[in-house]
């Protein structure tokens, strides 16, 4: 494990963490953020394309993505991902030829830095091996139940181009998830396909024995057929429906990552810089009639488009110890500058006309953000007796935001000129672990999150009362304090890790909705309290099961003077939610075995937003429960699977009708799904 930048055992690290190998995320068919967050307890995904809504321990506001930082943080190796101003324009990179994935649960500020207020997920590719060849393929056909037929095609090869140092590792893939809303009003069948292709390169050269140098490129395009939101139709077989007019009706998403890093062993110590860029294009068309006629007087047919570009390029050097020695340490020096820039456009067919104007243009908005942060950061952990550890550690940083925003339109409104803020905040952690064998480990942690401040787009005043949204609202933070413990007893067999905690989370900013606009305000402190458990039971060498059980209280305890919101259950994360598996396998002889692996996942009844307003009503979506079942065996260099996700063809719906064209869809679990895959390995 990673997780504190530097190598250690996962029972070791005092931090609440879920590993996933790559062979779990291959037995799950895991590779989108909805398939592995399931996996971690304390996680909850609600969305679909464009809206990736992630909770951990309750630290969230909104079922949908809105013009804030995120509050977890996204990394691929080294390289953040995630969008710093707006974190509905972030990617969801397929996970395929990973290494690992770990979900650090609880603020990781410290060494992640802004953002990680809730946690982190670090995605760890596999790297080129200069010390052997390799390849693998995998082709899988699937169909949805009353829906279309989806497809996924995947290789990797690795070459080593000089023994023991260079080696060339080439990733690429074909994925179809196939659609299941039909179009009433366009008259057109599995509308909201996901189509992803991506390519991934990666060059590795050790020129000497202390020296490794690591590059590699990765490119995705996702395209959608149309909109996400829909409601079920009995009428109609029990096919889900939407009643969007628009025939372009869809979206398109470019996504490039670089990353260079470099690491060089000076004895004891480990040196690595990491180099990183992202470059993201994104652009969307989706249809607002239904949704716009319920609040204003527009007759004819309603188009928003949204097009963003995103530039970001990072730098970190960190110096971290490798010895096992009582003092272990990591201190770095990070930069981080992005530039975003969004438009906004609505237009009706005929609206000029009709109001005697140019164009039909109602409203336009041209934002451009442009975040720059400085940090250093540190950490240090010395054991004194053999069994008991202290943990400090600190990050400063220093946040600079420039932003500027242009209206147009009949609608207009007013612009704003540029004009830029700063912050600088300091994270601390503190922790003490006590092992009393090698096979437990008892820990405390005070850790701090912290988040940055923004700008608001400039929306119209409220008609129901005059005034408009704040210009601009600041930064929230959050203390979490953790007790845990972690156990693997009889040989590995069995394995208990159990976490506590308290968050206090101060001067929330809080996504709001007036009558016609969205924007967000600082509006009071919360407080999240739970339990999180992972059990995990290998009873024989053929046969494991595990459960994951997760209770989670988050509240909004209190607002701010004048705030129209009140105290109550914050939304995104259910009380209860629970992950369990089982998973049996047997050989037959050298060169033949089968598994099988069930997987089920309940998610308890959850808030869907603080704020209700009439297009968009405060209200909870149900509890649920999801079933997956995987049967395959392997032969040699092959593999055969059959799968069936959501087995019971549960009608869940993930989170509520937010700016849709339909006015009583949500967005939907998946239906059944049933496939088949067959892959290669060499």
């Amino acid at each position: 494990m990673t997780a504190q930048k530097r190598t250690e055992r996962l029972q070791d690290v005092p931090i609440a963490i879920t590993a996933l190998t790559a062979e779990t995320l291959q037995k799950t068919g895991a590779d989108r953020f909805e398939d592995y967050l399931a996996l971690s307890p304390g996680v909850n995904f609600a969305g679909t394309y464009g809206n990736n809504a992630v909770t951990i321990r309750g630290v969230s506001t909104a079922l949908y993505s809105s013009n804030t930082q995120s509050t977890i943080e996204v990394l691929f190796d080294d390289l953040p991902s995630l969008n710093r101003y707006y974190s509905r324009f972030s990617s969801d990179m397929r996970l395929v030829d990973v290494e690992r994935v770990e979900v650090l649960r609880g603020p990781q500020g410290t060494l992640f830095g802004s953002g990680a207020l809730g946690g982190a997920i670090r995605i760890i590719n596999a790297k080129p091996d200069a010390g052997r060849f390799s390849a693998s393929a995998e082709a899988g056909l699937s169909s949805v139940k009353n829906g279309g037929t989806g497809h996924d095609l995947k290789a990797m090869v690795n070459i080593p181009i000089a023994t023991d140092k260079l080696a060339l590792r080439v990733v690429g893939y074909d994925i179809r998830e196939a659609g299941f809303i039909d179009n009433i009003a366009r008259n057109e069948k599995n509308v909201n396909d996901i189509h992803s292709t991506g390519v991934r390169a990666a060059l590795s050269y050790t020129p000497t024995d202390r020296l490794t140098l690591t590059g590699w490129v990765w490119h995705q395009r996702d395209r959608t057929g149309g909109d996400f939101v829909g409601f079920l139709n009995p009428a109609n077989g029990g096919k889900y429906q939407s009643a969007s007019v628009d025939p372009e009706d869809a979206a398109d998403d470019k996504s490039t990552l670089y990353n260079l890093t470099a690491k060089y062993e000076l004895g004891g110590m480990e040196l690595l810089s990491s180099t990183s860029y992202v470059d993201r294009n994104s652009f969307s068309d989706r249809d607002y009639t239904t949704f716009w006629q319920q609040r204003r007087a527009y007759l004819g047919d309603v188009e928003d488009t949204v097009s963003a570009d995103t530039r970001m390029f990072n730098q970190e050097v960190r110096l971290a110890s490798t010895g096992d020695g009582p003092l272990r340490w990591v201190v770095g020096g990070y930069y981080l500058k992005q530039d975003v820039s969004v438009y906004f456009l609505r237009t009706m067919a005929g609206f000029g006309a009709a109001k005697k104007y140019t164009s039909d243009t109602i409203s336009s908005l041209a934002v451009d953000a442009s975040t720059r942060e400085i940090a250093a950061f540190g950490e240090a952990s010395y054991t004194v007796f053999d069994k008991l550890t202290l943990t400090a550690g600190a990050r400063w940083f220093d946040n600079k935001l420039e932003f500027a925003s242009e209206r147009g339109g009949f609608e207009g409104g007013a612009s704003t000129p540029p004009r830029s803020s700063k912050e600088r905040a300091v994270t601390p952690k503190f922790a003490i672990a006590f092992r009393p064998s090698r096979d437990i480990n008892i820990y405390a942690q005070a850790s701090k999150g912290y988040r940055t401040g923004q700008n608001n787009f400039v929306s119209l005043a409220d008609p129901a009362t005059g005034q408009f949204p704040p210009e601009a609202y600041g930064p929230d933070s959050l203390w979490n304090y953790e007790i845990g413990f972690k156990t693997s007893l009889f040989d590995q067999k069995l394995r208990l890790n159990v976490a506590a905690f308290h968050i206090d989370w101060k001067n929330v900013q809080l996504t709001r909705r007036n009558s016609i606009s969205t924007y967000t305000d600082n509006t009071g402190d919360a407080r999240s309290r739970g339990v999180e458990v992972e059990l995990t039971v290998a009873p024989t060498d053929g046969l494991t099961f595990g459960v994951s059980p997760a209770y989670t209280r988050a509240r909004l305890v209190s607002v701010l003077p004048g705030a129209t919101v009140q105290p109550g259950e914050l939304p995104g994360s259910p009380k209860w939610s629970v992950s369990d598996f089982i998973q049996a396998s047997k050989r037959f002889g050298d060169e033949m075995e089968a598994f099988v692996r069930l997987d089920h996942r309940y998610v308890g009844s959850k808030r869907t937003q603080l704020e209700a307003v009439s297009y968009a009503p405060a209200g909870r979506t149900d509890a649920y429960h999801l079933v997956n079942l995987r049967i395959g065996a392997t032969f040699r260099n092959y593999e055969a699977n059959l799968f069936v996700d959501n087995l019971t063809n549960n009608d869940a719906s993930l989170a509520p009708r937010i700016l849709a064209s339909t006015p009583d869809g949500t967005i939907r679990q998946r239906p059944r799904t049933i496939g088949a895959l067959l892959r290669f390995r060499y």
